[in-house]
Formats: structure tokens, C-alpha cells, sequence
């Protein structure tokens, strides 16, 4: 062994220097040196099927003793495009009284617009979505309407 110069360093022992632990333990990982190709990934992407949730339904109800003394159309239900059905029944003292019935308040002016009649059943008058308007004015009597209107 040569003498050591003054510039050279003393070499400083390190422990074993043909120890492999770091190139093994790199070998069990793959290097990534570059962002992944993802030009494979991009596809459709997946969504299940699609199955519209049911809305819950609602009824509304009501009665009104609609006075053949009222001088003014009466709105019973206002306009609804979720309604799915109404059903309506006249309860009168004369099987000859009636009430009369339109979706407009001015069609009601005249004795013209339509009538419905006391009956034992009601009348479905499905799925009108548009505003109902009542009058007795041209009954005999009062007239007890009632309504059942399913809506979401």
C-alpha cells in the first residue's frame, strides 16, 4: 500500500460495498419514467341502465256548496300539467239541478258551457290538466260539488 498524499482524502469505510438490497429491491418495482398511454382508456364510459324513479302522487280533495244566489264563476282547481285524473261528483235537492262546468271562467257566462247533473256515481273526466271553474247561478238550488284529482 502506497503512503497516502496530503491530497488525497482517506477513503472512509462504508460497510459492505458489493451489498445488492437496493438493486433487488428496485427490480420488484417498474420505473415509470413516462405518463401512462391513455389513449387505451378512453371508451364510453360506463352508466347503468337508466330507470326513471316513479314520482309519488298526491290527491287533492275538496267540496264546495256552490249557492245558485253567486253571481261569479268559482275556480275549484287551478291549472296542473302533472295532473293525471279527475274525478268530480254533484250532490243537488232536485235531480233536475245541475251545475255548470268549464276549464274557462268566461264560457261560463251563458247557459251554454256544459252541466253536470246530481248522480249516484262520479264522473271520471280523466286527465284534464287544465283550471276548473263552477257555477250554480242557473240551478234551482245549491249544488254540493266534489273533487278528487290525482297529481304528482
Amino acid at each position: 500500500m502506497e503512503p497516502l498524499e496530503a491530497t488525497q482524502e482517506k477513503p472512509l469505510n462504508l460497510g459492505n460495498t458489493t451489498d445488492d438490497d437496493g438493486q433487488v429491491l428496485e427490480s420488484l418495482y417498474e420505473g415509470i419514467s413516462e405518463p401512462p398511454d391513455v389513449t387505451e382508456a378512453i371508451g364510453e364510459p360506463y352508466a347503468p341502465d337508466s330507470v326513471p324513479a316513479e314520482r309519488p302522487t298526491r290527491i287533492i280533495t275538496g267540496t264546495l256548496t256552490v249557492l245558485n244566489t253567486w253571481t261569479q264563476p268559482t275556480c275549484i282547481l287551478s291549472e296542473d300539467l302533472n295532473r293525471k285524473s279527475l274525478t268530480m261528483t254533484v250532490v243537488t235537492e232536485a235531480a233536475t239541478d245541475y251545475v255548470n262546468m268549464a276549464d274557462d271562467y268566461s264560457l261560463l257566462s251563458a247557459d251554454t258551457s256544459g252541466r253536470l247533473y246530481a248522480m249516484e256515481a262520479a264522473e271520471v273526466l280523466g286527465k284534464h290538466t287544465g283550471p276548473v271553474w263552477v257555477t250554480a247561478a242557473n240551478s234551482g238550488h245549491q249544488v254540493i260539488v266534489s273533487w278528487w284529482a290525482v297529481t304528482e
